[in-house]
């Protein structure tokens, strides 16, 4: 994520420059974990609904970004079926 990203919701310089620190440092984790963004999306989806009682659907309807056999295929590869 670039620092711009940040500034245009209002966060200060300070706190701005440790966002992009632990974003970068996120993004490093990930790929040597061999997983992506989509991956983690997913699995955030999965957390809420389990912690919740309800499906994501309200929020964001995941169809309009993946496909049926995307999330199948990521959620077999994090195993939570």
């Amino acid at each position: 994520m670039r620092g711009d990203d940040w500034a245009s919701i209002g966060i200060k310089r300070g706190t701005k420059e440790i966002l992009n620190k632990i974003s970068s440092e996120i993004v490093h984790e990930l790929e040597r974990a061999d997983l992506t963004w989509d991956d983690v999306v997913i699995y955030l989806s999965y957390i809420y609904e389990k912690s919740n009682n309800r499906v994501m659907s309200h929020i964001i309807r995941f169809e309009d970004y993946y496909s049926k056999e995307d999330i199948e295929k990521i959620r077999k590869k994090l195993k939570i079926l």
